[in-house]
């Protein structure tokens, strides 16, 4: 009488190796691509982030001296792959009117891309800062 062996054989094992490869490829594909598109939101808030800071501290320092020398900045660790350019254009029609641009480049993934922060500016109604002194907040002078 012949015994039955119970097992699997080689054809069988590599058919079904075939099988769960080709249906799992697609999963670790989408991990892949998510995993760069995550990337590229990180750094566009990031450029966010610092075109916020950016013009905060521009707007601070035409407030406080309205015929600043505007440079751009550069950014240190960890943010030295984004630079910055800043513009600063008169209106027409008003000699104290000013369009103030941020823009702020950086490489995401195989491509390029910006964030631009406008914002107007009036040496004739200088900003009023506040600051906080003893959890209270008052205008600076």
């Amino acid at each position: 009488m012949l015994q039955k062996k119970k097992g699997f054989t080689l054809i069988e094992l590599l058919i079904t190796i075939t099988i769960l490869s080709i249906s799992i490829a697609p999963i670790f594909s989408m991990f892949i691509r998510s995993s760069k598109d995550i990337e590229i939101e990180r750094k566009y808030l990031q450029a966010m982030f610092l075109a916020h800071k950016t013009m905060e501290e521009l707007l601070f320092g035409l407030s406080i001296h309205p015929k600043i020398n505007i440079v751009s900045p550069k950014f240190k660790t960890p943010y030295e792959d984004f630079k910055c350019n800043i513009i600063k254009k008169r209106i027409e029609g008003d000699s104290e009117l000013f369009k103030l641009t941020v823009i702020i480049s950086f490489k995401a993934g195989f491509s390029s891309s910006k964030v631009k922060l406008e914002s107007l500016y009036s040496s004739r109604f200088p900003l009023k800062i506040y600051h906080r002194k003893d959890n209270v907040w008052a205008i600076s002078n």
